[in-house]
Parts: C-alpha cells; sequence; structure tokens
C-alpha cells in the first residue's frame, strides 16, 4: 500500500495543479485525503488549493488537510485561514478537520473557541462537540471551562451537541458529572432535566462519585425519583434506604407505568441481595415490551399518541433488560423472540430489511446469558451470518447445531460457491463481534479458522484479529498464574 502510494501521489499531484475542471480537482483532492501518506507536497499544494475560487474544491482541500499526515500546527494554521470563508459548509469542514488533526494545541482551542461565536448554529454544533470531545483529555481544564458555560445556558441544542459526545465517550466524560449533577438539581434546567440524567446514564459506573447525593434526591423528593433512579441503576449503586424506596415504588401498582419502569431499571441495574424482586422487575420489564410488540391488539393503546408513549416505554424497558449481566431469562427469552422478528421480517418482505446488523447485535446480548443453549444459539446466530451475509436462519436448528450441520448445509454450500452475492459489510460485522466477545466465542473458533482462507481478501485480515482476540486472553491468564 505505501509503495503504490508513492507511486500514485506524485501524479495526482501533478494532475492538481493544471486540472482545470473544478469537479475533477475535488475528486483529486478527495483521492490524495484517502491515501494520506506522508509526502511534503502533499500539504502544500493542498493548502494552495484552499484559495481556490470554487466551493466544492475549497472544501475538499480543508477535508483532506485533516486526512493528511505531516506537522499538526502547519495544517491547523492553513485551516485557520478559512474559518471566515462565506461558505457555511467549509466553515464546518474546518472544525471537522481541526478534531481529525488532533485538537489538543493552544491554536486548535482558539480556533474552536472562535467558532463557538459563529453566526450559523450549524458551525456552532460542531465546535460544541469539538470542544466536549477535547474536555475528554486529561487535564484539559481550559476546555472544560469554556464549555461550562455552554454547558449550563439551558439551550436544548447546545446540549444535545455536547451530550451526542458525552453519550460515545462513556467513563472518559467522568469530568463532566460534577456539572451535570449541579444542573440536575438547578430549577433553572427543570426543562431538560430527563436530558441530563439520559446523558448520566451513559457514563456508567464512572459516575459513582454523584451517588451519595443522588442518594438523598430520590428519598427526599418524588420530584426527582425517575431521574435519580434511572441514574443509579446505570451507576450500579445505591444505599439501603434508597434501595428500599426503589422497591417499593416499583410494588406500587398504583404508580404510574414509567416510573415503575425506572424503578424495575434501577433494581436490575443495582442487584439487591432479593433475588425475587429482581426476577418480579425482569418479568415486569419484559411484559411492557411484549406488550408494546403487540399494540395494534391492545385496548390501551388507542391513539397514536398512547402508541408512541408505549413504544418509548417499551424501548427504555429493553434498555434496562439488555443491560443485565448476566442476561436474566425473560431477557434472553425476549432477544431470541426478536432474532426470530428480523428473520420473518426478512422472508415477509422478499429480502429487504432495514437494521439487519441488529440480528449481529442482539445475538451477541445472548452470547451473555447464564444458559449455556441461548448462549450457544447465539455464537451459532454469529457464525451464520459471519458465513453467510445473510439473515435467514433457523433458531432451532442452529440452537442443536453440531459440526455436521455446518458442513452438510445445501445454503452454506452454495455460499461458499458464490461469496459474493451477500453483505460483506454484516460478515465484517458479525466476526469482529465474535472477536470483541473474547474466550466465550470458542466456539466459532474452526469457522473463524476458515474465514482466514476466505476468497474475498477484504474479511482474512478482520478473521485473523478476531481468531487472536478470542484465543490471546487464555494465554495471558495462563503466564500471569505461572509468574504468581
Amino acid at each position: 500500500h505505501k509503495q503504490a502510494a508513492k507511486l500514485v501521489i506524485p501524479k495526482l499531484l501533478k494532475s492538481l495543479r493544471n486540472e482545470k475542471i473544478a469537479s475533477v480537482r475535488c475528486a483529486l483532492l478527495k483521492a490524495l485525503g484517502h491515501i494520506a501518506e506522508a509526502n511534503p507536497n502533499a500539504a502544500t499544494i493542498t493548502i494552495q488549493s484552499l484559495k481556490d475560487p470554487d466551493n466544492t474544491v475549497r472544501c475538499a482541500a480543508v477535508a483532506a488537510l485533516g486526512q493528511l499526515h505531516g506537522p499538526k500546527d502547519a495544517r491547523i494554521t492553513a485551516i485557520a485561514k478559512v474559518m471566515t470563508d462565506p461558505s457555511q459548509e467549509i466553515r464546518m469542514q474546518a472544525i471537522k478537520s481541526i478534531r481529525a488533526i488532533g485538537a489538543n494545541t493552544p491554536n486548535a482551542l482558539l480556533q474552536i473557541q472562535t467558532a463557538l461565536k459563529d453566526k450559523d448554529e450549524h458551525v456552532r454544533y460542531e465546535a460544541i462537540q469539538s470542544l466536549t470531545d477535547l474536555c475528554n483529555t486529561p487535564g484539559k481544564t481550559n476546555a472544560r471551562e469554556s464549555l461550562t458555560p455552554i454547558l449550563t445556558n439551558n439551550d436544548r441544542h447546545d446540549f444535545g451537541a455536547i451530550s451526542e459526545v458525552i453519550e460515545t465517550s462513556g467513563s472518559k466524560a467522568k469530568w463532566a458529572v460534577s456539572i451535570l449533577m449541579k444542573m440536575l438539581v438547578d430549577k433553572k434546567h427543570t426543562d431538560i432535566r430527563y436530558s441530563i440524567a439520559h446523558t448520566l446514564t451513559y457514563i456508567g459506573p464512572a459516575a459513582i462519585d454523584a451517588a451519595p447525593k443522588l442518594n438523598k434526591l430520590l428519598l427526599q423528593s418524588d420530584e426527582y425519583f425517575y431521574t435519580a433512579a434511572k441514574v443509579l441503576g446505570s451507576i450500579g449503586a445505591a444505599n439501603a434506604a434508597a434501595t428500599g424506596k426503589i422497591i417499593s415504588v416499583f410494588n406500587d401498582v398504583k404508580r404510574s407505568k414509567s416510573i415503575r419502569i425506572a424503578a424495575a431499571g434501577a433494581i436490575l441495574g443495582i442487584a439487591p441481595s432479593d433475588a425475587k424482586v429482581t426476577r418480579q422487575a425482569a418479568d415486569f420489564l419484559t411484559h411492557i415490551v411484549k406488550t408494546n410488540r403487540q399494540w395494534y391488539k391492545a385496548k390501551e393503546f388507542k391513539t397514536p399518541r398512547d402508541r408512541e408513549i408505549a413504544r418509548s416505554m417499551a424501548n427504555q424497558a429493553k434498555k434496562y433488560l439488555m443491560s443485565q449481566k448476566p442476561l436474566s431469562r425473560p431477557a434472553a427469552s425476549l432477544l431470541q423472540d426478536q432474532l426470530q422478528d428480523i428473520v420473518n421480517e426478512v422472508r415477509s418482505i422478499a429480502g429487504f430489511y432495514p437494521y439487519p446488523s441488529l440480528a449481529v447485535d442482539y445475538a451477541a446480548k445472548l452470547v451473555r446469558s447464564d444458559d449455556r443453549t441461548l448462549a450457544h444459539t447465539g455464537i451459532a446466530v454469529l457464525i451464520w451470518i459471519m458465513k453467510t451475509g445473510y439473515v435467514d436462519y433457523d433458531l432451532k436448528k442452529l440452537a442443536a447445531s453440531d459440526p455436521t450441520f455446518w458442513k452438510i448445509n445445501p445454503f452454506l454450500k452454495r455460499i461458499m460457491k458464490y461469496p459474493s452475492l451477500y453483505d460483506v459489510h454484516l460478515r465484517k460485522h458479525a466476526i469482529e463481534t465474535l472477536g470483541r466477545l473474547g474466550p466465550s466465542a470458542k466456539q466459532a473458533v474452526p469457522h473463524l479458522q476458515e474465514m482466514t482462507k476466505w476468497k474475498d481478501l477484504r474479511l482474512r485480515p478482520i478473521a485473523r484479529k478476531a481468531l487472536n482476540n478470542i484465543q490471546a486472553k487464555p494465554q495471558q491468564k495462563k503466564s500471569n498464574s505461572a509468574n504468581g
């Protein structure tokens, strides 16, 4: 790849100097960015393209600078010159490129802070997200000081930009816990209180410092019960008094469904010593999800708004159920139903389905079940999708599958003969998921070994990496025990 790039880059640069058609110049810059190999002339000529009269070419040049290798400060300084460009699209791309280069420099922070005052809300949105991303870097107090006024200005649009980054950052966003907790109890932020709690749940156990305050809030006022219970469940900790109140609210059938769902979710997260209560909470959430799946038959969901509320409650219930480790039997049973629903949908609409990757995600969660048969089924579904690139399986046969099943199945034989007929991206997703499961995916080892010799060369390195992940951990444990 590197040798090919060395040959191609000089030709691209020569064409870029002499090309008169704007769309071709744009395509050349995009190609240059994708190759992204270190070449002194590449950055120089790309920077010159920032003065191109055509908007699309300037935008492509800014994007390429974010991808090219070379000195960061020189590229950021060049990008800074287009921060006042008349085109909103170019200013947005400038912030994206600075973020891609690595905003961990004073110059980069200065450009992002400047963009926070941009007249266009989309540019500001991008700048806020870049600044939030920078806050995840340890020691970046300047960035956090710049972000705090934006975070606390009670603007839904600005808060949405920040929460999106926090939700994907997880424990890295621990720095935001104290600010978010202050906002949670501030009456000024009542309108976005649920959004604040939702954002805190993504930080998870790293937000443990907030637990004492959340315990007090939950005990002192019903006004904060929903939000406090939701966050305590995601942290996985609550004191005895708060746990007792959560259980009593869950057991109170006169309470609204949304409050009881929050209480049940908190019970699953906290995992109190009473196993019976945990089981009841899982059963209740499973019922909510299954009822919603049959909303068109249920008398209580008459209007579109009722159905939307039911769907929202069911999604929340499902999220609580799927976050369990290990997965409860009701949750595993629900996952099986949903895996079958995906197949039914595929068969009913002639192979067109919107989210086939959901089958991969659901199967991976099924592997967490403490029931061996269900865990085996989850791995078998992943193997099937890896081999076929297609979501059409028989769960009963997969649950009972043995090595012979994989050798004599006629559908698999046909797929092996014509591998390009089915979705390579779905196969890739299944292979990567098996790799992330580690030693619990041992059952897939012989199949992954086959994939390392697969006709489609794109899948071979991904299969090798997955095999290493599955086989490396046991070896590591062995060496540790020997050293001990």
